[in-house]
């Protein structure tokens, strides 16, 4: 899933190609694009699944869960980490915008080891990160997105102008 995630968008439907990825902002915006709907996706899916309406778990089923919480964990940060790149190289990475990352890596973690097994805690968490996430992707996300578009077009300061 990782893989798939993080290829650029002219290689998803041809064989992996090392050293290619989108050097232009329009392809690494539609890469991060993706990645944001996968993300949703993914916390739709663990949401369902933590629903207090839910039925009970198998062990099979508890452990399933928990691999797809690690992959979400694991995608976000890679995520996050991606799109700090990609902005910082068109000199439109704010230091808010870092600072809320750093925090949303680092609360992610921490909360979700303090939920332990118990579901109840997992989909508050879940639907904390979720709040977060479109909050961020509507905010931060959009307005830097958008001064790394205008950056592309030489609109904009290049690096180290934040």
């Amino acid at each position: 899933m990782t893989a798939t995630l993080l290829r650029p968008p002219s290689q998803l439907n041809s064989p992996p190609q090392l050293n290619r990825w989108p050097r232009l902002w329009p392809d690494q915006h539609l890469l991060l694009e993706r990645q944001h709907d996968r993300l949703e996706q993914q916390l739709t899916t663990l949401l369902q699944w933590h629903h207090p309406e839910a039925p009970a778990w198998s062990p099979e089923e508890a452990a399933a869960c928990d691999h797809a919480s690690q992959i979400l964990r694991r995608n976000l940060k890679l995520h996050l980490r991606l799109e700090e790149r990609w902005l910082d190289n068109w000199g439109c990475l704010s230091r808010g915008h870092r600072l809320a990352h750093r925090h949303a890596r680092k609360a992610a973690l921490e909360s979700w080891l303090s939920c332990g097994r118990d579901r109840d805690r997992r989909f508050a968490w879940l639907e904390g990160l979720r709040t977060w996430f479109v909050a961020h992707r509507d905010g931060a996300d959009a307005r830097d997105y958008s001064l790394a578009h205008a950056g592309s077009q030489g609109l904009c300061r290049r690096p180290g102008a934040w």
